[in-house]
């Protein structure tokens, strides 16, 4: 009895995660359906992401980790992105002394 009610508890919390997480990714969801199938193929896309996000949410949630990770070690390696980023700091602090009066 104990094992069926600790079962019936799993899937329900699995279940309840499934269904925040894919409620959550509706709006990115869309966008990228939009973009990608158009406004006549949109709702099938969505519709085919959510339930794929209900029901394979650990592996989304593993795969969406791993690329944000690896998507901030590439961006920290551009070296286009470090002088730009390194010029608007430059620029935030001139601004920043000249409205300070301290040149």
């Amino acid at each position: 009895m104990i094992t069926l009610i600790i079962t019936l508890a799993s899937i329900t919390a699995y279940l309840a995660t499934g269904a925040t997480l894919a409620i959550r990714s509706l709006p990115r969801a869309w966008e990228t359906a939009r973009k990608h199938w158009g406004e006549s193929m949109a709702p099938a896309s969505v519709k085919g992401m959510t339930i794929a996000m209900f029901t394979l949410w650990p592996f989304y949630l593993s795969v969406l980790a791993f690329n944000s990770g690896l998507g901030r070690i590439i961006d920290r390696g551009d070296p286009r992105a470090v002088a730009e980023k390194i010029r608007q700091q430059q620029e935030r602090i001139a601004n920043l002394e000249r409205e300070l009066g301290i040149r």
